[in-house]
């Protein structure tokens, strides 16, 4: 799950994070361009997403993870079917009007998506410690009477 959490993370990375904004930057790229752009890009990443998904969710039935795993998997579920529909709404509104207006359910997804890095980022990178065992036999340090 470590790797799956990892290569989930690196995706929403590259594409929200880096990729989306950057869009915005390009001069000769119109307004309405640049929407229709991510809302493509969005459901490519929705696609893999969905993908990492049903892994995660057939690692935790397996039982070869724990079940805090499945919050990316709620996150991205609020995601798609509360706050997409609202957001693609109003991102087909700003693409007839052309004008980018207040955008309330945008900054949701966004809080959404930080929030479910830091889980994924979280998963990766929790690593159980492992058990510290001496290297050498503590016979030997009994019959000196050294302890040190």
């Amino acid at each position: 799950m470590r790797q799956l959490s990892l290569l989930w993370a690196g995706v929403i990375i590259g594409c929200t994070f880096l990729a989306t904004p950057v869009k915005f930057m390009a001069p000769d790229l119109t307004l309405p361009v640049a929407l229709e752009i991510g809302r493509l890009t969005f459901r490519a990443v929705g696609l893999a997403e969905l993908i990492f998904s049903l892994v995660a969710i057939v690692l935790v039935g397996l039982r070869r993870t724990r079940m805090s795993a499945l919050v990316p998997v709620f996150v991205l579920a609020i995601q798609w079917l509360l706050v997409m529909p609202m957001l693609d709404a109003q991102t087909a509104s700003e693409m007839s009007s052309g004008r980018l207006g207040a955008l309330p359910w945008h900054t949701l997804f966004v809080v959404l998506e930080v929030l479910k890095l830091a889980a994924l980022l979280a998963i990766g990178f929790d690593m159980p410690p492992k058990k510290l065992t001496r290297r050498f036999p503590t016979a030997h340090l009994e019959e000196t009477g050294s302890t040190s």
